[in-house]
């Protein structure tokens, strides 16, 4: 679960219209292409035996887009977005470490500060940046008890998300260079699209701040959630709903945008059940590990181009990859799968009830 970061995805707009299935390569060549950086990025985790390998593939997931430019925004603003998830998670761990309800409570302003910043950001790679860094404290600290094992894992963290940014580079750079210059045409080429440039929006401050605070007082709920229900996959949940919350409390109209996250999610569990208990346990080696993979993947893929469910592509795919969690060693726990499945369930679907009584006028 430390790799998920799947539904941050949800409150990123997409960069333009694209049409469904645009021509006839479009989808297989950006599926081939992302299991081929998927492969890598895991492959490289394995060999040095990495904590949270998943993580790198993950972020090859929402990182992979045949648009250059978009592609170029989000790979730098998942860096530095990481990177001060990174410094304040260790700052504020080695204050609140002996005192759980108060680091909740501190977690809990740091996402509504995140989240204030990520509204008023001026464009969409701050909005992502800000976003992502309110999402990554939660997935580094919120499962650790020692103060000693957050700055590792933060080490780790930035490391795999590096690691999947350098193989998406790497695979969606080269490979097309290399068709085009087989073939002597531009039939695989990826081109940045000729867009005006990205002007900034005016800073709505009231909005921000009424975001902000809802953001805090929604955390604080899922937080009394988790405590009252003592549920020993409540780090899980509470992971889920916080990422759900940053990015559905930005978006206009939270119900919809819930029902939509909440069907994803099933379909994705359906999936990666299928994949993790009726496949991998009777294959061996890595490709057949990545043809499992690919199984549950595919119905990402194939909605990835269209005009309404493609900005669900990239979370519903790092959701499969949290939940399958490809390791060095896999276990196949099906109890603890479904309480897994549980938490993501009740993360986003309480996120979105509360979010709409919090803010009616959002609806």
């Amino acid at each position: 679960m430390s790799g998920l970061t799947s539904a941050e995805s949800l409150g990123t707009p997409n960069s333009g219209y694209r049409p469904f299935v645009p021509d006839v390569l479009s989808v297989p060549m950006y599926a081939v292409l992302t299991l081929i950086a998927t492969a890598i990025a895991l492959y490289f985790c394995f060999s040095i035996q990495i904590s949270h390998a998943s993580s790198s593939a993950v972020t090859v997931m929402i990182i992979a887009n045949t648009d250059r430019a978009a592609m170029g925004q989000k790979s730098v603003a998942r860096l530095i977005g990481n990177f001060i998830a990174c410094v304040a998670i260790n700052t504020i761990f080695s204050h609140f470490a002996q005192a759980p309800w108060m680091f909740l409570i501190v977690f809990a302003l740091w996402m509504g500060l995140c989240v204030f910043v990520a509204v008023i950001a001026p464009t969409p790679s701050f909005n992502y940046a800000a976003t992502l860094s309110a999402i990554t404290v939660g997935v580094i600290a919120i499962q650790q008890t020692q103060p000693g094992d957050i700055f590792r894992d933060s080490v780790d963290r930035f490391l795999v998300v590096s690691i999947g940014i350098g193989s998406v580079w790497i695979v969606f750079g080269l490979i097309p260079a290399i068709l085009n210059s087989f073939f002597n045409r531009h039939t695989f080429h990826l081109t940045s699209k000729a867009t005006a440039p990205v002007k900034s929006k005016p800073i709505d401050w009231f909005k921000g701040f009424r975001a902000g605070l809802s953001t805090v007082i929604v955390v604080l709920v899922g937080c009394s959630f988790w405590a009252l229900t003592t549920w020993s996959n409540g780090s899980i949940m509470f992971l889920v709903y916080g990422i759900f919350t940053a990015n559905l409390i930005q978006t206009d109209q939270v119900v919809q945008a819930t029902i939509l996250a909440l069907v994803m999610v099933l379909v994705a569990i359906f999936f990666s059940f299928i994949c993790l208990f009726f496949m991998l346990p009777y294959v061996n080696g890595f490709p057949m590990l990545m043809v499992a993979l690919s199984f549950a993947l595919l119905p990402g893929f194939l909605i990835k181009y269209h005009p309404v469910l493609g900005i669900l592509s990239s979370a519903f795919l790092s959701i499969v990859i949290s939940l399958v969690s490809p390791a060095n060693a896999m276990t196949f726990n099906v109890t603890g799968f479904m309480n897994e499945a549980l938490a993501f369930v009740i993360g986003s679907g309480l996120a979105g009830i509360t979010i709409s009584l919090l803010l009616p006028s959002s609806m």
